[in-house]
């Protein structure tokens, strides 16, 4: 699979977390925070794992947003101010073990509506890329 296939192919795994968060906005009963920000840390994660794939850039096995982040701004690539997405590394391990991770709930249709608007961000960047290879 060429980079840019596996990053199309990431993005779509990316926006099946974030159909899961949807789902889970109004459902606090049967979803928690934990499992909540889970779903959205990877889809952040696919995201900008797909990103850094269609600039052909190789990516480390890591949850760690920050590190993906980092990679992205050494290629120049036109981030955003994206880096609000690194407060849900730790969603992706630490809080599935923990039991009240966070003082406050996490405002849910926010972050979704942020999460969509970042993998939007992505998408197009994926195809501006691919057009001009």
């Amino acid at each position: 699979m060429n980079g840019l296939d596996h990053a199309y192919a990431l993005l779509d795994l990316a926006r099946d977390d974030l159909k899961a968060c949807r789902q889970m906005v109004q459902d606090r009963e049967n979803f928690t925070d934990a499992i909540f920000g889970f779903h959205i840390q990877q889809a952040i994660e696919k995201s900008l794992k797909a990103w850094l794939a269609a600039l052909g850039i190789e990516y480390p096995k890591t949850h760690s947003l920050h590190r993906l982040l980092i990679l992205l701004e050494e290629a120049q690539a036109p981030m955003e101010s994206c880096h609000w997405v690194e407060e849900f590394s730790p969603f992706a391990v630490q809080f599935r073990y923990e039991f009240d991770p966070w003082d406050e709930p996490l405002e849910r249709s926010h972050t979704v509506r942020m999460t969509e608007s970042l993998l939007d961000h992505v998408a197009t960047q994926i195809q501006l890329f691919s057009i001009h290879k």
